[in-house]
């Protein structure tokens, strides 16, 4: 068993035991304060109506400890700076977010995890024009492999 096959496994366990709110109507934006997430907020908060709840998703790699004895560490100060920024840029646009730092080892399988836990939430990822048409960036073809919902790719 391979490294992508062991990490679509644990993935497709972990979507068994996720209760889904069919009614749930939330954008989720990954956010790391580069120009391509803040074109991805941007039509987030263009296309959401008034009772959509958006929110910017900051993932922040963390190590695992031997030690962990199961709390999430405190979110970093740069991971508190990039939304901050993210709740600003969303201002600008006439909409107000949610923000949410998220622990993880491996970027795309939290991503792709917490849209199932929030009811299948829309996912909106931000990606380089390059990137959109030539199947470059891997998180995005990992998250538009198993996302539950839907995925927007916005260029930037």
């Amino acid at each position: 068993m391979n490294m992508r096959t062991r990490f679509t496994t644990q993935i497709q366990h972990a979507f068994e035991n996720v209760p889904t709110d069919k009614n749930s109507n939330c954008y989720l934006v990954y956010y790391d304060g580069g120009p391509s997430s803040v074109a991805a907020l941007r039509e987030a908060c263009e296309t959401a109506g008034p009772k959509t709840r958006v929110i910017a998703v900051f993932l922040e790699s963390v190590t695992p400890s031997p030690e962990a004895d199961g709390t999430l560490p405190e979110p970093s100060m740069a991971s508190k700076a990039i939304l901050a920024a993210a709740t600003v840029n969303a201002r600008v646009y006439g909409s107000r977010i949610e923000t949410l730092t998220l622990p993880c080892q491996i970027k795309a399988p939290a991503l792709v995890k917490l849209a199932a836990e929030r009811g299948n939430a829309t996912l909106f990822l931000g990606v380089d024009e390059p990137e959109l048409h030539a199947h470059l960036n891997p998180l995005a073809d990992y998250v538009l492999a198993l996302a539950p919902g839907k995925v927007v790719l916005v260029a930037a």
